[in-house]
């Protein structure tokens, strides 16, 4: 067995959401073939998973899309998945207040 990967970063810009209480994230460049962008808001640190680990208590998500309900110090973090759930990529982003719309 070889050792484990660290699930590279995906590279995104974060704003206010359209809707109060919401952010919003624009990643940089698009999901590879068969994969797609998901998210999970925590209020505690997440960990950079290995390429492989299946991801569990993520929603999907498509670039520049509310990510609703955050709160100022809430953890979020951007995962690129294959159809079946597995890392691939991963950010984590603490969020601010000028992130999130009041």
């Amino acid at each position: 067995e070889g050792a484990a990967t660290l699930a590279p970063t995906i590279t995104a810009s974060w704003a206010p959401g359209t809707e109060t209480g919401s952010t919003s994230a624009t990643i940089t460049g698009s999901a590879g073939s068969g994969n797609h962008f998901a998210v999970k808001v925590s209020s505690t640190s997440l960990p950079t998973p290995n390429v492989g680990t299946l991801i569990t208590g993520i929603s999907t998500y498509v670039s520049g899309g509310n990510i609703s309900a955050v709160e100022v110090g809430d953890f979020v973090g951007l995962y690129e998945v294959t159809a079946t759930n597995t890392a691939v990529k991963f950010v984590q982003h603490t969020l601010i207040a000028d992130d999130i719309k009041e």
